[in-house]
Parts: C-alpha cells; sequence; structure tokens
C-alpha cells in the first residue's frame, strides 16, 4: 500500500467532523439574525454574527481536539490502518497469521474457546447424523425385504392351501379305504363265525 493512503481514517474524520463544523456554522446567517433582532443595525448584526460565528467555531474546534486527546483516536486510528494495512498484504499474499495467546484478551479467549467447542459439537453432530442415515438406511431394506419376504407368503397360501385340501381330500380317502375294508373283514369274520 502507498505510504500517502497509510493514516487515512484520522484524516476523513478530521475532515468529516470540519465539514459538518462548517454547515452547521453557514445556517448562522446573516438573515437570521436580522429577523431575531430587527429593530439592530445590520453592520453590528454582521459584526456580532461574525463574533459568534468564529467563537463557536473555535470552541468545536478545541473540543474535537480535547476528545481526540482523551481517546487517543489518532493513535488509535493510524493503528487500525496498519493493522488493516498488514492483513491486507497477507490476504493477497495468502498468509494466514498466527495470533499470539498472550494478547487476547479474557473475552476473545472465551469467544475463541467457545467456537472451537461449537466446530466440535457440529462435527459431532453431523457424524451422529450420519451414522442415524445409515442406520436408517439399513433399516428400510430390512424393512423392505421383510415386506417382499410377506408379500411372497401371502403367494404362496392359496398354493398351500389347496396342498392341504388335497392331503385332506387322500387323508379322507384312505380312511375311507380302511374304514371299507375294516368293516369288509369285519362282515367277513360275521359271515364265518
Amino acid at each position: 500500500m502507498a505510504e500517502t493512503n497509510r493514516h487515512i481514517r484520522f484524516e476523513a474524520l478530521h475532515s468529516a467532523l470540519s465539514y459538518a463544523l462548517q454547515k452547521t456554522l453557514s445556517k448562522i446567517t446573516l438573515k437570521a439574525f436580522v429577523s431575531c433582532y430587527p429593530q439592530i443595525d445590520v453592520s453590528s448584526l454582521e459584526y456580532v454574527r461574525k463574533q459568534v460565528v468564529s467563537s463557536w467555531q473555535s470552541k468545536a474546534e478545541s473540543e474535537f481536539q480535547k476528545i481526540f486527546m482523551e481517546r487517543q483516536l489518532q493513535l488509535h486510528l493510524n493503528e487500525l490502518d496498519k493493522v488493516i494495512e498488514k492483513a491486507e498484504q497477507r490476504k493477497c499474499n495468502g498468509e494466514k497469521v498466527q495470533i499470539d495467546v498472550s494478547d487476547l484478551s479474557p473475552t476473545e479467549l472465551v469467544k475463541a474457546h467457545m467456537i472451537t467447542m461449537k466446530r466440535e459439537v457440529v462435527k459431532n453432530l453431523d457424524e451422529q447424523l450420519s451414522a442415524l442415515r445409515e442406520s436408517n438406511e439399513k433399516l428400510q431394506k430390512r424393512l423392505n425385504e421383510y415386506k417382499l419376504d410377506k408379500t411372497l407368503d401371502m403367494h404362496e397360501y392359496p398354493k398351500l392351501l389347496d396342498d392341504l385340501k388335497i392331503i385332506d381330500e387322500l387323508d379322507e380317502q384312505e380312511e375311507d379305504s380302511k374304514l371299507k375294508s375294516i368293516v369288509e373283514w369285519a362282515v367277513d369274520e360275521m359271515q364265518f363265525s
């Protein structure tokens, strides 16, 4: 980054405050003074207006300077410019910054730890989700196979019933023939006795 752009934030803040002050002071016009004090001479009012504007401007500028000094705004904004410049250089070079933990505040340390913990929780939840999906897929496959088996079984029931009827009929025929042969034997036995 060029050296001329290094401390632009403080200069921009100072310029913005100066512009705002000038816009405010420009609203204090001679016309406004004349409308408020029509009985006083216009040249006297112009003199008073210039004195008021000058006084307000110097007081506002001294207040700005006092705030700049108390808050060390120039120093902090210049540091911000340097940090941003270094970050942009690292970004252009593809570098990653190594942060010294001792430079972090307790709040920043807690936030960093929370981020790490949240990432770990998200990773664990993703793993659990994958395991559940895999388990659900296996269960769905088993359920589909079971359903298919039961469907096939249902198709086999009529055939099985037909087979049972045939066996029943054969059993009945066999029983009938046995009964008939027993009856014939009994009849034969009775005739010989």
